[in-house]
Order: C-alpha cells, then sequence, then structure tokens
C-alpha cells in the first residue's frame, strides 16, 4: 500500500490528458451582421460570395479581441480572381508592447474557381489565440473573394492520432540527408502533417522531446520503487528493470523509424531511376539530370573545352565536371572565344536569333553563329559552334 499510493498517483499525473472535444467556429463573411475593420483598403463591398477586396496599396481587415477558443487550423474559402498572392496574418502578442506585431504569410494561388486554403497559426511560435488585435494583410494588387473562414479545434484523441501519423511521416532524400536527418516530428492537425518538410526546419515537435520525457519518467518510477520497496535490493532490481525496458523499447522504436525513412530512399530510387526506362529516369534532387547527362557525353567527350551555362546555384556543373573528364567545364563569364560547344542547362530563357547566335533572356549575345546539335526539352540542348 505504501508503494501503489505514490506510484499510482504519478502515473495519474503523468497519463491523464486534458481532454477537449473538438471545435468549429465559422466567420461567413456573406452574412451582412458580420462585421469588420477595413483598414488602407482600396475597395471592400460584400456581396452574395462575401467580401471582395480590391486594393492598390498594402492593407488590412482587423478585429479586435477576436476568438473565444484555441484553435489548430485556420481554413480560408476563398476566390483568387486574378494573380496570386501572399496575404498574412497579423497580430499583437500578449505581453509585448502595443505597437509589436507578428505576421505569418500563406499563399493563395490564382483560380477563379472556389478554393480552400488552411494556414497553421502555431508554425509562427509567437502565436496565441489569446492576442486583442488580430488582422490579415494584403499585398498591394490583390483581387479576391473571402467567403467565410473556419476555426477548426481538434479532439485530444484527433490529435493524439495526427501526432502518430506524423512520427512515420518521412522527409525526402535532400542534399544535407548525406550527413543529417531532421528524424522524426510530431504534428497535432491532417494540415500540420501535410506540410511538415514543405519548409526548413520543420514545423512541427521533436520526438526526442518525448522519448527524453518517457525516459525521465522511467527514471522517478524506478527511484518510487528504489525508495519505497520493502527492500533496497528488491527496490533497485525492479527500477533497473523498468528504466532499462523503457529506454531498449524507445532505442528499437527509434531505430525502426530511421531504419524506415532509409528505406524509403531507397525504394524510392529503385522507382523512379532504376525501374523505368532510360528516357523517363529521375534521380532524387536532379531530376533527369543523370539520363540526360548520360546522353551527352559521347559528343562532351569530343571537346577538350565547353561552357555550362546553367540556372544560379544549380549542381550541373559540378556533376558534369566530375563526369566529363578529362573534358573541362567553364563558366560563361571566363574567355569562351575558343569554345566550340555549349551546354545549356535548364535555360528556358535562352533563345536562338536569326543570326544562329544563343541569346539569354536580356538579349545578350553569348555565342558566335552556331547550331544544336542535341535538344532534350525544357531549355537543355548542345550547341555547336564551327
Amino acid at each position: 500500500m505504501r508503494l501503489r499510493l505514490p506510484l499510482l498517483a504519478l502515473i495519474s499525473l503523468i497519463l491523464v490528458p486534458a481532454a477537449h472535444a473538438e471545435q468549429d467556429t465559422s466567420w461567413d463573411f456573406r452574412d451582412p451582421s458580420f462585421q469588420v475593420t477595413q483598414q488602407s483598403l482600396s475597395s471592400v463591398t460584400r456581396g452574395a460570395d462575401g467580401l471582395h477586396i480590391q486594393t492598390n496599396t498594402d492593407g488590412f481587415l482587423f478585429w479586435q479581441n477576436p476568438f473565444v477558443h484555441p484553435f489548430d487550423v485556420m481554413t480560408l474559402h476563398v476566390i483568387q480572381n486574378k494573380s496570386a498572392t501572399d496575404p498574412g496574418l497579423i497580430w499583437h502578442p500578449p505581453g509585448t508592447p502595443a505597437d509589436a506585431t507578428t505576421q505569418l504569410f500563406f499563399h493563395i494561388n490564382a483560380d477563379g474557381n472556389a478554393q480552400d486554403i488552411d494556414v497553421v497559426p502555431t508554425d509562427n511560435p509567437l502565436w496565441s489565440w489569446q492576442t486583442d488585435q488580430f488582422g490579415i494583410g494584403f499585398p498591394a494588387g490583390s483581387d479576391i473573394v473571402i467567403q467565410s473562414i473556419t476555426f477548426k479545434q481538434y479532439s485530444t484523441w484527433e490529435k493524439i492520432a495526427e501526432a502518430w501519423k506524423s512520427f512515420w511521416t518521412f522527409d525526402q532524400f535532400r542534399p544535407y540527408s548525406i550527413n543529417f536527418l531532421w528524424g522524426p516530428e510530431f504534428t497535432f492537425s491532417p494540415t500540420a502533417r501535410a506540410n511538415l518538410f514543405t519548409s526548413l526546419p520543420p514545423h512541427g515537435m521533436s520526438a526526442d522531446r518525448l522519448f527524453y520525457s518517457i525516459i525521465g519518467i522511467a527514471v522517478l518510477i524506478g527511484l518510487v520503487f528504489f525508495f519505497f520497496s520493502p527492500t533496497r535490493r528488491e527496490g533497485l532490481k525492479t527500477g533497473t528493470v523498468i528504466v532499462c525496458t523503457v529506454f531498449i523499447a524507445i532505442w528499437i522504436l527509434f531505430d525502426l523509424r530511421m531504419g524506415s525513412e532509409i528505406l524509403s530512399y531507397a525504394f524510392t530510387d529503385i522507382r523512379t531511376y532504376v525501374s523505368p526506362p532510360a528516357n523517363e529516369k529521375t534521380f532524387r534532387t536532379h531530376g533527369n539530370f543523370y539520363t540526360i547527362a548520360h546522353a551527352m557525353l559521347p559528343t562532351i567527350e569530343k571537346y577538350d573545352h565547353y561552357v555550362v551555362f546553367e540556372p544560379n546555384d544549380s549542381p550541373f556543373y559540378a556533376n558534369l565536371r566530375y563526369m566529363s573528364y578529362p573534358s573541362i567545364p567553364m563558366h560563361p563569364e571566363q574567355d569562351t572565344s575558343k569554345v566550340h560547344l555549349w551546354v545549356v542547362m535548364d535555360r528556358r530563357d535562352v533563345q536562338i536569333g536569326a543570326d544562329h547566335r544563343l541569346a539569354d533572356g536580356n538579349g545578350k549575345i553569348l555565342t558566335a553563329s552556331g547550331h544544336v546539335l542535341q535538344d532534350f526539352g525544357n531549355g537543355t540542348f548542345l550547341f555547336a559552334i564551327p
């Protein structure tokens, strides 16, 4: 009895969650009774479809003390009329100076049809639903209809289910993956999980925080057994078994998770590079570069030097330098007057004029007259100069 009571109390504090039910709130701008405050917007009109916002200057819609409960995702039901735009949530973090505001931008594609835009405010760590000032900012040139906004709060069990799913959500292979992996992350809504690795660092909670907490709890339980068992010897044995079991279980789970991610990279390589026919192969972050490079090499190797004209910060030059040796690549900024081969990679802006010379998107002449040896489409080709 002396052992059972403190142990049950500890477990209760640890395992009983602060339960809450799912809650949804909706702001319907098609309802004439719903009020907003216009600030620096050229035109805001209410129609059957909602608020039609047109603005030639940056501005925002504004509310005071707008929220009555926390929420996990806000969904804007909008019609974007002209071009894509990047509005932003604007709020005053509680406890900061009155003129301090924070922003979280999101993207709306150009689409004449109605679309739902999900925003996760907690992507910004300064978010608080208890803010006393909240607004939605629109950049100059916006032309958009907001029909309504839904604020959704998920239940505890829904969040637990999403956390488990996100634990098994993997990143894609990226250049940093050879040395570093983000590891498992927890998110608590389908929207946050879908966007987990779309921006870096990922907007999630590292699973390591939970693992360390569980190990710490196991240590506390082990200490309870040590101090409250009839004998210290028995308590030490039981406590050691608990701590070691928890540690090994977490180790195995973590190893399964990370091993599965590594295997997912291998399966992706098999599906996208090993199995497809040669003209459909793509490889990780390089797309179809290696397929095209291998097709180019027989021609490139006939030249001592060649020029690589590529987008800024692309890996093509470095990869071709390795693959084409002893043929040596050059940059367009070097003296290329005696070079007779240009390798143009992913430059859709390059044009071939009536005089058969290459010109960039600004009309700058790059080469003497020549002709295309091989054209791979999408601004990628070999250009030879006699």
